[in-house]
């Protein structure tokens, strides 16, 4: 079932982790991408969104909603459109080391570093992958 991009919001489960309301970052979502700088891709029930750092370079945060086999194929979808597009470098922070174990599968080299701890406590992680390998 198709949802909206405020449904694939609210029931992403990442989003406690950072102390947010899923209407706080829908809201900035919307803001940002006002601007030439941000872009949400939208696969399935998984949005990517997208910082433009520089040419090339894109900061990423994922917001899913689908089963975890769903979201491997909508990854793999997203990783084709970043090569595509031209982007050699992309990053993102997450308490999660399972996110950047999938970038690793989609053939990226993946560069992991421990940045901190988020609002649970739980070590946080500067993954920054090579996309173009």
């Amino acid at each position: 079932m198709r949802m909206t991009e405020q449904e694939i919001i609210k029931k992403s489960p990442h989003l406690e982790d950072y102390g947010m309301d899923w209407k706080s970052v829908y809201y900035n979502i919307h803001q940002s991408i006002q601007s030439n700088k941000y872009r949400v891709v939208r696969n399935g029930n998984t949005l990517f969104w997208i910082e433009i750092v520089s040419p090339g370079v894109a900061k990423l945060a994922i917001f899913n909603a689908d089963p975890y086999k769903t979201f491997l194929r909508n990854g793999a979808a997203f990783s084709q459109a970043m090569k595509t597009a031209g982007y050699h470098t992309i990053f993102g922070d997450s308490s999660d080391l399972n996110i950047f174990n999938f970038a690793k599968r989609q053939g990226w080299q993946v560069d992991i570093k421990p940045i901190g701890k988020d609002l649970k406590g739980s070590t946080m992680y500067r993954g920054i992958a090579n996309v173009m390998r």
